[in-house]
């Protein structure tokens, strides 16, 4: 009996040793650079990454996000630019004037989602900065906006964006806000940049039609649209 049993036991030893296990397949989240953040201009900027590593699993979504706090995750704002790994780029937009934020990279698969590096930035503050240290003149369209004009060299420019919705003969220039009909358009019109007067007319001006332009009476008087010369 005693000899059974030591039998049994090594054969029970030899199962153990012996029998077949399930390889296990161990997967990790990606790992991810944060670009730097350029561009950056009054409600948007440019930034991105690089996916080094997929972490096993492909990589289903990758982009930016961002927010006024450190560290900000994908339940904040965000970009979504494509998936796989290697570089990518990313448009920031919606961005207030003058504000501080803070901006990582991310990449996601099944394993979740990595992070790369905080990155810290402040859009521009509204309005146009004007250098103390030259002598501007001024000019005047027939809404009454006022500009400051510049020399350069043998000419005389204005130093910020044209914002009339008059021509210099006193016509009203229809603002047009509707896509469709912006295409299909014939005949002068103006809008302004996405379609948010009071927040970007002071900054970007208006943007008008070719036919706005080829009346020849865009400008202020004395004043033209500059040729290719």
């Amino acid at each position: 009996m005693r000899n059974v049993l030591k039998i049994s036991g090594i054969f029970l030893a030899l199962i153990l040793l012996f029998s077949c296990k399930k390889k296990e397949t161990l997967f990790n989240s990606p790992d991810v650079v944060t670009a730097d953040v350029s561009e950056i201009l009054y409600a948007t900027a440019i930034s991105g990454g690089t996916v080094t590593n997929y972490g096993g699993t492909q990589v289903s979504q990758r982009g930016v996000c961002w927010g006024k706090d450190s560290n900000p995750t994908i339940e904040n704002s965000r970009t979504i630019d494509g998936s796989g790994s290697g570089e990518f780029t990313s448009s920031i937009t919606g961005l207030e004037f003058g504000t501080s934020y803070h901006l990582r990279a991310y990449a996601t698969n099944s394993d979740g989602t990595s992070y790369g590096s905080d990155k810290a930035f402040t859009t521009r503050t509204s309005g146009t900065t004007f250098n103390t240290s030259l002598t501007y003149g001024t000019v005047a369209d027939m809404d009454g906006n006022s500009y400051k004009t510049i020399q350069i060299g043998s000419q005389v420019w204005m130093a910020e964006n044209l914002k009339t919705t008059k021509l210099n003969d006193g016509t009203a220039i229809p603002v047009v806000s509707n896509t469709e009909q912006w295409m299909d358009l014939l005949t002068p019109a103006a809008c302004w940049y996405d379609n948010n007067e009071a927040l970007y007319k002071s900054i970007y001006g208006a943007y008008y039609t070719w036919f706005a332009v080829s009346t020849g009476k865009l400008c202020p008087v004395g004043w033209h649209v500059p040729s290719d010369t």
